[in-house]
């Protein structure tokens, strides 16, 4: 793929969403109408539009921009990594925190 215009239609379809879908996610006026202007190149969207973009299309804007392939598929730990919500991953900070304070209290009325 060559352009802007026939990435952003490819990975679109990959994805499963009209232009509709595609335009509310990004939340540009004129909804499908600007979506199908910029894959047939008749109009360009701003930097910002083209962030929002790589966002909904969970891509990178090197690859929108310029069609370069991510190191490391977008959305996928790398190797050695493993990926977990955030919400989770402060959780569990939270209660290995709460267990090293009761360890360490444990420790001190011990002595």
């Amino acid at each position: 793929m060559g352009s802007f215009a026939s990435r952003l239609k490819e990975l679109r379809k990959s994805k499963g969403l009209s232009q509709e879908e595609l335009a509310e996610k990004v939340g540009v006026k004129s909804g499908k109408q600007t979506i199908s202007n910029w894959e047939n190149e008749k109009t360009e969207p701003t930097l910002s539009d083209i962030r929002k973009v790589a966002e909904a299309l969970e891509t990178t804007l090197s690859y929108l921009i310029e069609g370069v392939e991510p190191a490391v598929a977008v959305g996928e730990p790398r190797a050695g990594y493993i990926s977990v919500p955030m919400e989770e991953f402060i959780d569990l900070q939270r209660r290995v925190i709460k267990q090293m304070d009761e360890e360490r209290d444990k420790a001190g009325n011990d002595k």
